[in-house]
């Protein structure tokens, strides 16, 4: 039975910058300028993909292959291949909350970027698959984005 392993996100980021999105249209419109629609379906769309990936994102371990879905974008590892986790804190300039994200070295120089609510549960699932699985513990670092 596969694993899932819900991914971190900030909800407060994504529905703002949606919100960001609507009310800098409705200004334009108002404004008095024609927009052409295929320009505000366009811009609908990739609202909503991005709105679509930072809501709806997992990684699931089925057996021997790890899946990373990220909105309507889903990427496979075999685990076998999997040599490193690197594993770094970080908090965004002007939040308290601090996230872990775990970069998965695999194939050589590949890297998977992820950040799993549950990171111990999901270290101890990928070593069960692959016991030489290396963990290396980054330190803490303040991002501005």
């Amino acid at each position: 039975m596969p694993q899932v392993f819900k991914q971190q996100s900030n909800k407060i980021i994504a529905f703002s910058f949606v919100g960001l999105i609507i009310v800098s249209q409705l200004m334009i419109l108002n404004m008095g300028y024609k927009m052409p629609m295929y320009f505000l379906i366009t811009l609908a769309v990739l609202s909503g993909l991005i709105l679509w990936g930072m809501l709806v994102s997992n990684c699931t371990i089925d057996g021997s292959v790890l899946k990373s879905k990220v909105g309507p974008f889903v990427q496979s590892i075999d685990i076998s291949k999997i040599s490193l986790i690197k594993i770094s804190d970080f908090r965004r300039l002007g939040s308290r909350k601090r996230m872990e994200r775990v970069k998965i070295i695999y194939n050589g120089k590949k890297k998977l970027d992820v950040s799993p609510e549950d990171i111990e549960g999901f270290i101890v699932a990928l070593k069960k698959v692959n016991p030489k699985i290396k963990i290396e513990k980054k330190e803490d670092r303040v991002t501005s984005s």
